[in-house]
């Protein structure tokens, strides 16, 4: 279990180390689009994280649905934290998984435009 987190860990940081920073020459326009870009990885790297809590509590034969579910909202919880960061508004709508018998909602993580418009 703790390979699989470090190992998602390590993926986010070396996705995250891809990014370029924001040169002085771009226009506010462009940092935009980049933070938007941004919070947009940082949304998709979170579901991505959730997808595979998911399918190892879906894999496992032990009642494991309270690990799988706190595990996920500190998943969510900080990519939250991060996109707000960026200055985006974020949007969850729940999922319902099949764990080890029991019906668990998990919410996939969305972001939304600062004005409140999807994109």
């Amino acid at each position: 279990m703790k390979k699989v987190i470090l190992s998602l860990t390590i993926v986010m940081m070396i996705v995250s180390s891809f990014i370029v920073p924001a040169q002085a020459k771009t226009s506010v326009n462009q940092v935009n689009t980049r933070k938007y870009q941004l919070a947009e990885l940082a949304a998709d790297v979170a579901n991505l994280e959730v997808e595979v809590v998911v399918k190892i509590g879906q894999a496992t034969p032990y009642y494991d649905v309270p690990w799988v579910v706190r595990v996920t909202d500190r998943i969510i919880f900080n990519a939250k934290c991060t996109i707000k960061a960026l200055g985006f508004a974020t949007e969850c709508e729940y999922v319902n998984y099949c764990i080890d018998g029991v019906i668990v909602a998990i919410d996939p993580i969305r972001v939304v435009t600062p004005d409140g418009g999807e994109d």
